[in-house]
Formats: structure tokens, sequence, C-alpha cells
């Protein structure tokens, strides 16, 4: 016997048929059905389910007492915990009105709302949860071609039914295209293009999982819309039949066309579903995982009416209304819409048939759809017909809308830094529309927050007052109107012009502040006929800076420009740390206390100063710091704990056991060698015999950590002892471990693997270009699998995957302690990368080694699984027209991973990767000194290379160029003197230059190679 337990209740269904079928019902209703539905209401759940359930399976209780009491019972059986009992009572259902396709369709209805997982203990299941053990099944696949199966037997009765209305036709197709799209829809629409057998009842899928109902917690991820062989994405049509269909796809799509045809309701929910399923698979919105789409417009730095579809093929704002751009499952894709599921299209069309609610629906989705595709103009246009057609909805969501769109707006952007007095105020201001704002700054009174805070602190509160504590968030106390006291005098008013983009798209302007005095200001921007904005803005020109030493915390005061020391300031620290009161006798022992400490220092000459652990308890305490001069000057730092630790230098004093092994893998049978030298490491001095003639115990464990021997050891005058172990033949193959015991103050060891060697009967391979590919052009790279008797590998399956990232091969001149600090660790020059052009002639200096840097993980360009052709190869098509438009700054490498299993379920790995470069070749450009005096002579050098690091020769031009600023601090450049060099065959070039004048100069080297292609290397130098 099946037997089920159902959990969460009966679930509200889309399509409810016994609110259609009032006419079938006999008048005055079922009296005992009644009864049933007051016990359910008593919570009386066994009496009234043996009522229903007596209802449901006699045949002569009529369609609407079957169906009422069909889906009445699960909610009976669930309050009962006896919901395993459903299914025989639903399969005794069909039996008894095997003639009337509403029943039917109810019981497959019934179906689809249970929870799809069970247990099953022996050949017996278990629907929903179950005490004890079991093997978890999910059952979602098996419940849907059951309902299939009732929903296609009732369909057969359907059509005979010449009685039956043009709503409950359409009613019960969209019912058939819901289940045939079960467990199918959007995301995982590619399980359509299989034809579901629905002859006999699929087995229970075992599962690791306690929710197999909700088999995709969280919901799939989406890797793309389905393809074809050609790279289009698949589409169903409509076939002639249910009997006909080739995929569950064109089932869905015939159910979909009948109920279409049943009434014009019906082809209204029809139209949005298509539309919906479209947009869907194939909206702008699937690229959203893939910010740089929306980067730059996001930011403002560029307008959009500039680009056009030429050349920017991968702008969404581009894109016609037949068209689109979306993830596919081999990559990012500009394509025309299939027709049937051009959801733009479809939504105008149901705007344009319908006057009623299926209107309004489509309007708001183009209104998303538009704003989407950053189309705002086409948008407001929606937005307005909405409104005019059927009002500006609730709380009036509509206009409100429009106005953002439409209307001027204005936003300061996020300040995370403190700006310099000396360097003028700025700030980043982003708008839409609006052509002038006003602005108002007005000075927060630090003083006083800073006194207050403090003052609180001192007068040990029995609780923090979170406002004064935080007043580094007077911002937002001030918008919320709580602290205007703390608003001093207005410092600077002026207005600003602003040149908006047209289509409504947001610009982001830099607006220069007259502030040139330290302080806190409140700046205020009114839009002209828009919104009212606020920012605070802090100006320091003094700063705190703090690090851990030996058992005390250091301190630093000094100018926040220049970094000069300031001596002689005040500081002043106030403490507190929140106690727990526990004193006995209390009514309550948990109340809070707040304790502070309070106390003040003077910086030395050097602008510093120290607190010990004798004046600070040791990190209880959270500390603010103020310092001030008695020339004015204010800084802060707080709140934070000071932590003291003793100088510890484990790193440095460690005692160590170095391994190693004739080599790192053996096969049974072979001997290992080994050798251990035992050591204390000190940067301090040289200690040698420190563990000679020393006896050591080592222990080897095999790969399930189980003991194989151990043996001592005696270490020679250097510390170090050898052994060897030879390997039986059937060891357990893993890895083994080597480890000395029992030393007090020695751990360490080693390991090795044992492997037992199998020849692969085929390798893969990817021929991929050696040579780097330009940006923009298509890579074609083959995979081949080849037995090693030399036939082609045939019926196999390929998955392979492109993955794309960035790729940096900066080339620097060797020097003599590149061993140590790395390539490049002398670079003299600075990145000028605020300078015109740098990016495309200046060479970044590197990276220290410690320096954090933070890459993008690899791109998915394509992820597709093929049949191997019948010569063993796949051919790989990668276009690099995406990367260009998206990432056209940088460097590439695409990396291709080819799994190839043949018929034997063997599965051999092969791996390629292609360069693509943005330029054909790079010029590295340096001088033999960071600066130079008039008068002096340098040494100017140039090495031209492909991204490969390959030489390229050629002629080029050598030129000093003079650099000078305007009063707007752009630079003009003027050429010295210049000279015609070669490359030899290394690619290198060099040129000595006498520096006559002082100033800034730019060493510039333009190269022309065999092929035509001409770029620039060059370096600045300052002469003084």
């Amino acid at each position: 016997m099946l037997r089920l337990l159902f959990t969460l209740g009966v679930v509200c269904l889309t399509l409810n048929f016994t609110g259609r079928l009032n006419g079938a019902e006999p008048k005055g209703g079922n009296p005992l059905f009644d009864q049933a539905a007051q016990k359910q209401k008593e919570g009386n759940w066994n009496d009234a389910y043996q009522i229903y359930n007596k209802l449901a399976v006699d045949k002569q209780t009529d369609t609407t007492t079957v169906v009422k009491s069909i889906e009445s019972i699960p909610t009976c059986l669930y309050n009962l915990d006896r919901i395993g009992e459903i299914d025989p009572v639903l399969e005794q259902v069909v039996t008894a009105h095997a003639d009337d396709w509403r029943v039917l369709a109810a019981v497959a209805r019934t179906y689809v709302s249970l929870q799809h997982y069970g247990f099953v203990i022996g050949d017996e299941i278990t629907r929903g949860n179950l005490r004890g053990s079991g093997q978890f099944v999910a059952l979602e696949e098996r419940d849907r071609v059951r309902a299939l199966q009732l929903l296609t037997q009732a369909m057969a009765l359907l059509k005979e039914d010449a009685a039956a209305e043009p709503k409950e036709r359409g009613d019960f197709y969209l019912e058939l295209a819901n289940t045939v799209q079960m467990g199918r829809s959007y995301y995982e629409s590619w399980r359509l293009q299989t034809l579901t057998d629905l002859s006999e009842l699929p087995e229970a899928e075992e599962s690791q999982g306690r929710f197999g109902g909700f088999r995709r917690w969280g919901g799939p991820s989406f890797e793309g819309a389905p393809v074809d062989d050609e790279g289009n994405p698949i589409v169903f049509s409509i076939p002639e039949s249910w009997e006909t269909a080739k995929s569950d796809g064109e089932r869905w799509r015939w159910a979909l066309a009948q109920a279409a045809e049943s009434t014009t309701d019906h082809k209204m929910r029809v139209m949005l579903q298509l539309g919906d399923w479209g947009q869907t698979l194939f909206g702008v919105q699937t690229l959203q995982d893939q910010p740089f789409f929306y980067r730059t417009l996001a930011e403002g730095k560029s307008d959009p009416n500039e680009l056009d579809a030429d050349t920017a093929p991968y702008s969404v704002h581009t894109l016609g209304e037949n068209e689109t751009l979306a993830k596919l499952a081999t990559g990012i894709k500009r394509f025309d819409l299939p027709a049937d599921f051009s959801y733009i299209q479809i939504f105008l069309e149901v705007a344009k048939e319908d006057d009623g609610q299926y209107a309004e629906q489509a309007l708001s989705r183009l209104e998303n759809i538009f704003k989407n595709r950053r189309q705002y103009v086409r948008a407001a246009e929606i937005i307005r017909e909405n409104i005019k057609r059927f009002g500006p909805g609730n709380n009036d969501h509509k206009k409100k809308s429009l106005e953002q769109i439409v209307g001027n707006w204005g936003e300061f952007e996020p300040e995370q830094e403190s700006q310099l007095p000396a360097g003028g105020t700025q700030f980043q201001y982003r708008y839409r529309n609006g052509e002038a704002v006003h602005f108002i700054a007005t000075e927060i009174k630090l003083n006083d927050l800073l006194k207050d805070c403090i003052d609180h602190l001192k007068s040990h509160p029995r609780q923090l007052d979170q406002e004064k504590m935080q007043f580094e968030n007077i911002g937002q106390q001030l918008i919320e109107g709580n602290q205007q006291k703390y608003l001093g005098n207005k410092i600077a008013e002026w207005d600003v012009d602003l040149k908006p983009l047209a289509g409504h798209y947001d610009k982001l302007e830099t607006i220069s502040a007259p502030l040139n005095q330290p302080g806190v200001y409140y700046v205020t921007a009114r839009m002209r006929d828009g919104n009212e904005t606020s920012i605070v803005l802090w100006v320091n020109d003094t700063i705190i800076a703090t690090k851990a030493a030996d058992k005390k915390t250091w301190y630093l005061v000094a100018d926040a420009q220049t970094g000069t020391p300031i001596p002689g300031a005040h500081v002043e620290l106030i403490g507190d740390r929140i106690e727990r009161s526990r004193q006995p006798g209390r009514q309550n022992r948990n109340q809070i206390e707040i304790i502070t400490k309070h106390f003040a220092e003077y910086t030395d000459n050097q602008g510093q100063f120290t607190t010990g652990i004798d004046n600070v308890e040791s990190g209880r305490y959270q500390w603010l710091v103020v310092a001030r001069t008695k020339e004015g000057r204010l800084a802060y730092l707080g709140f934070r704990g000071m932590w003291h630790q003793e100088k510890n230098d484990p790193g440095y004093d460690r005692h160590v056991a170095y391994f190693i092994s004739d080599r790192p893998v053996y096969k049974p049978k072979d001997k290992v060698q080994f050798k251990f030298w035992v050591r204390n490491p000190r940067y301090t001095e040289k200690i040698d015999d420190q563990y000679a003639n020393q006896e050591f115990e080592v222990r080897l464990h095999d790969p399930q950590g189980k003991e194989v021997w151990t043996k001592k050891f005696t270490a020679d005058a250097f510390g170090g002892f050898s052994g060897d172990y030879e390997l039986p033949e059937g060891t357990t193959l893993g890895t083994y471990s080597l480890n000395i015991i029992n030393h007090g103050h020695v751990h360490g060891g080693g390991s090795f693997r044992v492997e037992e060697y199998k020849k692969p009967e085929y390798e893969v391979k990817v021929d991929a270009p050696d040579e780097p590919v330009q940006l923009g052009e298509k890579i074609t790279a083959t995979i081949k699998a080849n037995y090693y008797f030399g036939a082609p590998v045939k019926n196999a399956t390929v998955h392979y995957t492109v993955k794309r990232s960035a790729y940096s091969n900066h080339w620097f001149p060797p020097r003599p302690w590149d061993w140590l600090y790395g390539t490049g660790y002398w670079w003299f020059a600075p990145e000028y990368d605020w300078y015109p052009g740098f990016n495309r002639w200046g060479c970044v200096p590197p990276y220290p080694y410690w320096w954090p840097v933070q890459q993008d993980p690899p791109e998915v360009v394509a992820d597709q699984e093929v049949q191997i052709n019948p010569d063993g190869t796949v051919t790989v098509e990668i276009d690099t027209a995406l990367a260009k438009a998206v990432h056209g700054n940088q460097d590439h490498r695409y990396e291709i991973t080819a799994e190839v299993v043949d018929e034997s379920r063997r599965t051999i790995v092969g791996t390629g990767e292609v360069l693509v470069a943005r330029e054909p070749f790079e010029i590295t450009a340096w001088a033999n000194r960071g600066y130079a005096r008039v008068g002096e002579t340098i040494d100017a050098s140039f090495k031209a290379q492909t991204l490969n690091r390959k030489p390229v020769t050629g002629e080029g031009k050598v030129r000093l160029i003079k650099i000078t600023y305007n009063a707007e601090g752009k630079p003009t450049e003027t050429v010295v003197e210049e000279w015609d060099v070669k490359t030899n065959d290394d690619g290198l070039a060099e040129q000595r230059m006498n520096l006559a004048e002082a100033g800034q100069f730019r060493i510039s080297y333009t190269l022309t190679d065999g092929k035509g292609h001409t770029e620039e290397g060059a370096t600045v130098l300052n002469v003084y």
C-alpha cells in the first residue's frame, strides 16, 4: 500500500473548478457535505474526513460535491497526521468516477498540490515527514506523471462533452499546460525538450535532501536559456495535436493554444503567460550577474545618447523592441526575438486588445522592461498611457514612478573619506533632468558635539545616549530634525548650472565647494523644481594615527596634508565600558552600570605619546581620543579599544623539522627514501649543533591513519637523519605521513603518496592558437580525442567550458635582487593614471607582494555538452567581441576545459588556453634613474614584445617631450628632441640623451612593426 504524510495543508490553486460548477450542484446543496463542513469547522477532523471520503467514492454523489470533498480531504488527513492514506483514496475516486472529466481533473489537481517527497521502508512509500529511518525519495516527477495521465484521460471525455462551457474548457487546458510545465518552468525550461512517457509511472527518485519537494532550495541557478546546435535559443512550436507532439514543450504550446481558443479572457491569459516566459528567459535581466553591462551608465560617466547598436552592441539601451541581449547557455548574445516569444510585442498586443486588468498588467510589465533596458523615454510613455487608461494606481504609485523618471532629481554620492582644506573641497553630485541646483553649506559645531559626548560619559549615566555617542551620524540626526542645536552659521551659498543628459539618464558632476577652512559642514542641495538632499562633509587639517606597541599603545598627531608631527598638542582620552551589577539583595542584579575613565596627555617634540597598561585597563574600555592645539587645530579618533600585547616573536623562535623524500609519488614495492633536518632558525644568531647527535622517534601512518611502524633515529652533527621504507606489494594506496613524535620542542614531518599507475586508453587535446588573438576577433579551437593506437574516439560525449579572465603579463627589466623582492621592485616611474593617454602608453608599477589585489572571478563564456564528431573532434568557436565591448581596456585569457566520456564511461580531461590582446604588442619604457638634474645625461630603454613575450622588431622614433600645465591644470606637450631608433632582435631599443633644462618630461618611443602596427610606450621623468 502507498502511504503518504502531508505537512503543509492544501495549497491554494490558480484554477478552481468548483466555483465554475454551480450549475451542476443540486438546488439546496448536499446536506451530508454541509454536515462534514460544519464538523471540519469545529475541528472534528476524523468525522469530517469519514463523510468526505464516503461522498467522494460514492458513484451517486453529484460532481460538485465530489470535487469539493476531494479538496477538503487533504486538510482533514493533515490534521489527523494520516495523510499517507490519501493516495488510495484518490485512486478509489478515479475508479468510481472514471467517466467524469471534472472529477479526474480535480484528482490531478490534488496530486499537483501535495508535497512531493517521502520515505521508503521496504517496498512501502510514505509521503511527507516520517519519524525513524528510511530512504528519502522525491515524488515530484511521479506526481506530475500521474496528474498528466489523469488529465489525458479527462481530455478525451471533455472532447465528447458538448455541454461543457467555454470557460471550463479554457480552465482545463490552462491547467493541463501548467501541469506539463511542472518542474520545467522558466529557468528549467531545458527539460521541456524531452517527451515524458505517460504509459507508466516513474520510480520514486532517491534523494539526499530532507525537503525533496523543494529540490532546489532558494531557486535553481540560471545558466542561460538552452540553445540548438547553431547557438540559437530553443523555442517550441504548436503541433497539430497532443498525440503528435515531439516534446513536452510542444505539448505545453498545444495546451495553451487550446485554452486561447476558448474565450477572449483565456486568450489574454495565454498571451501574458507566453510573454512572461519569453521575458524571463530572454530578457536583459538575465544579465543581472554581469554588472559590467550597466556599470558605465550607472556611474554616469558617459552619455548613452552618443552610443548606438553599431558602436555599443552590448549596451541594453540600444536594443530594438524586437531584439534582446540575454544570457544563453553558450554565453551572452544579442539576437532577434522569436516571433512567438517577442515579449514586448506580445504585451503591446494585450494592451491594445484588452480594456481591463490584462491590459493594465501588460503595461506594468512593459514599464519594467523598458526600465531594465534603460529606455526611460519609452517607459515614461507607457506609464502615461497606463495612468490615462486605468488611473494613477493605489497610493498614486504610477504617478510616483513617472515622477522618478521625468522629474528633477539629485543626490550626493557617499563620501568615504574626509577632505583637506588646502586642496579645495569637492564632492560628487548625481542628477537627472534638472538644469540648476542651489547649495548651502552650514557649519556643524563639532566642539559642541564632542563636549556633549564627553560630558555625557563623565556623568556616569545609567544608560548611554546613542545620539550623543554616535555623533558621526549627525547628518542623519539633522535630517530627522533632532539635532538642530548643533548647526552653526551659514558658511557659503552658491548656484551651479547643470547640463542634464537627454533621455532621463543620470549624470555625475564634480562640484567644487568654497570651503577652505577645516571643520564639519552640513551641505544641502536644492534642485530647481526638484528635490532636496543633504550630506555632511568633513574637512580635516589634523589627524591622529595609532598603533599597538610592546605593552602600550602609540599615538601620533600630525598635519593631515604633509604628515608633519604636531608637538605640544593636548590629547584627551575618555573611555567607557558596560558593567552588569550583581550585588546580592538588589532587585535587579543584572542592572547595567556605565564605568568611565578619563586622562590627558601632551604630544612630545615628535608629535607622539604612548599609553601603557598602568593607566589603561587592558582594552576593557572603548576610547574616544580628542587632540587640540593652541592654534585651534582639532582632531578626534574613536570609539575604539586599546589592546596591549607583550613583544613576542614566535615566528622567529621555532623548532622546525624539515622533511624531504626522494620523490613525491611511489608505486607498491618501491623503496621510499627520506631525510629529516631539525633546526631552530633564528636571524639573530647561528645555531648549527643544537640538535646534533640527539635521538628522534619517527612514526609512519598509512592513508587510513593506522600506524605502520615507529622507529628511532640519531641525528648527525648538523641535526639531520635519514631512513627508508620498502612498500610491500598490495600496500594501501593514498597519502602516507611521517612525523617526529614524543619530543618536547620539535614537531613536524611530511608526506608522500602511493598510487597504482593505470595507463589511459585515449588522450584529449585542445588545439588552440599559439599566438595571441586580437581582441574582437573570433577564436576557433578544436577538441580532439584519440585512442593511443591512433583511431579517433567515437560515440563519446564532450562537456566543455570556456572561461574568460583578465590577464596581465607586465614585464620589468631584470635586476640583481629580483629573487628576493620580486620583479620590478626598483621601478622608478610613478603611476600617472590621471594623465591623458597613460592607460595607452604608461606602465603600471608592480604591487608589493603584501598588497591585497582583488581579482574578479572567471566569467563562464560557454558551457555545453555535445556529441563528438565521427573523426573524434569538436569545434569550439569563441567570439571575443563581447569582451572588447565590455572589457576593452585589458587583455584576456580564455581557458578551455574538455571532459570526454567514451562508451566505457571512462572520463579523460584536456585543457587549453588562448591569450587575447587588446593591442598587437606592448612597449615598456624606463630610464636608468628616477629623477635627474639639469645637465646630466640619462639612458632611456624600451622593450617591445607581444602578450606572450615574444620580441617585436621594427622602425621607431624616440621623443623627448616637455610637459607644462595651464591654469586649469591640464598638461600641454612640446617635443624638445627626437631620434630614429630601431629595435634589435630582442625587441630592445636604447637612447642616451642630455637634459639641458629643468621641468617635467615624457620620454616616448613609437614603434611600427613589420605588419604595420604602431604602438607607443613612455615614461615620465622630473628634472631639477
